[in-house]
C-alpha cells in the first residue's frame, strides 16, 4: 500500500511537470511575436533625438533648487547638460 501511494506521487509529479512545460511553451508562443516586434528603448530615443531623465532634487550639492531663479543647479544638472 505505501509503495502504491509513493508511485502514485512520482506520476503525479511528472504529470505536473508535464503540463508547466506545456504552458510554458504555450506562453512563449504567444508572447514572442510582440517581443520581437517591439522598438527597443534606444530606438526610441535616437528617433526622439533627446533623452529624459530626472532627479529628485533634495540631495546638496548633487541637485538643489536655487531660491534666487527657482531652477534646479548641482552636479547632476551640469552631467545631464
Amino acid at each position: 500500500m505505501i509503495v502504491r501511494q509513493g508511485y502514485k506521487v512520482i506520476l503525479n509529479y511528472f504529470w505536473v511537470k508535464g503540463v508547466m512545460k506545456k504552458l510554458i511553451l504555450l506562453a512563449l508562443i504567444v508572447l514572442l511575436p510582440f517581443s520581437v516586434n517591439a522598438d527597443s528603448k534606444l530606438d526610441q530615443i535616437l528617433a526622439s533625438g533627446e533623452l529624459k531623465v530626472g532627479t529628485t532634487g533634495d540631495w546638496d550639492p548633487m541637485t538643489m533648487k536655487d531660491p534666487a531663479t527657482n531652477k534646479y543647479k548641482g552636479f547632476d544638472i551640469d552631467v545631464m547638460e
